[in-house]
């Protein structure tokens, strides 16, 4: 999924469900941390140009690692943005992790599929429900989590609904792949399938 729809929902779910009134500050959290686990395309090698398929939305979109990937982004984004605003190490690691635990799971709603079982499996789950770039998904959520951060515009009750609103809206597509379980596709990432291409890259090269 791109890192916008990836930011806009890792934000959507902290803001839903905490009752904290710096909206815009659990949204932010929630914002980077929904992007963080596709940092794993920066796993490159000079001597392996095909490493980075191997390891993009592997063990950072597993499911296992969701609490880990949360500490991590807690453990920097807290030094940068909690303690400045007076969140607690705590506090910062649940938004973050509740960001972070979005991502595996929208990127499992596309066609690509995801390695969320890692590392007891190596099959890539695929629900295939929504577009890798949709802005009639990601649009609405968006324009909900910025509304719902300018508190002082909103009465505490509309800000309540909104931000609901803002996680039902965007959770949507990850509970219908959830419902389609059963008939889930699934990618095979047979580990003999990388060295036969990286062969053939070879002998391209060669030639």
């Amino acid at each position: 999924m791109d890192p916008l729809t990836q930011g806009a929902l890792g934000a959507a779910l902290p803001q839903a469900l905490s009752n904290n009134k710096k909206l815009w500050l659990i949204g932010l959290l929630g914002f980077l941390s929904g992007m963080a686990p596709d940092l794993d395309i920066f796993i490159r090698s000079q001597e392996d140009p095909l490493l980075f398929l191997e390891y993009h939305r592997q063990f950072t979109h597993s499911l296992i690692f969701i609490p880990f990937g949360g500490l991590i982004c807690a453990t920097i984004l807290y030094w940068l943005i909690g303690k400045r605003n007076q969140l607690t190490f705590g506090e910062t690691w649940v938004y973050c992790t509740l960001g972070y635990a979005t991502h595996g799971l929208l990127d499992a709603c596309t066609s690509y599929g995801t390695l969320l079982l890692w590392p007891f499996s190596n099959e890539r789950l695929t629900w295939n429900n929504i577009s890798i770039i949709d802005p009639l998904f990601t649009i609405p959520i968006l324009g909900l989590i910025v509304a719902t951060a300018k508190t002082s515009k909103f009465s505490s009750t509309a800000i309540h609904v909104g931000r609901r609103e803002a996680m039902i809206a965007g959770v949507s597509a990850v509970a219908a792949g959830l419902v389609s379980a059963p008939t889930l596709a699934v990618a095979s990432t047979d580990p003999s399938i990388i060295p036969a291409v990286r062969s053939e890259i070879g002998k391209l090269i060669k030639s």
